[in-house]
């Protein structure tokens, strides 16, 4: 969700249910979780009052970008160590597919 956040931005917790295809009330269960890590916070819809749109905080933009960097860092290490060169270049071209998917 941080990630999903980090980019399309502030979201309500209907569109991030939507978007994660799970019931509105798991979501702002989740949502509740992070704002009290410290990792979102909530402000009003300058469009709907009535609505509240969760966005990063720095501290959660932060630890998101740490993740981030672990996580590719373990993957490059595999996929370097790991994997021939015939592989990475399958793996490579199957990113580009990959993305394709995630973004529909």
């Amino acid at each position: 969700m941080l990630g999903r956040l980090d980019r399309e931005g502030a979201l309500s917790v209907s569109d991030l249910a939507a978007a994660d295809r799970v019931r509105p009330q798991s979501m702002a269960q989740t949502v509740a979780d992070l704002e009290a890590d410290g990792l979102v916070s909530r402000r009003p819809d300058p469009d709907d009052k009535r609505r509240a749109l969760v966005e990063l905080t720095p501290h959660g933009r932060t630890a998101l970008n740490d993740d981030r960097r672990k996580r590719e860092g373990w993957l490059a290490e595999v996929i370097a160590g790991d994997l021939s060169a015939e592989e990475q270049v399958v793996l490579r071209e199957a990113a580009g597919l990959l993305r394709r998917i995630s973004e529909s």
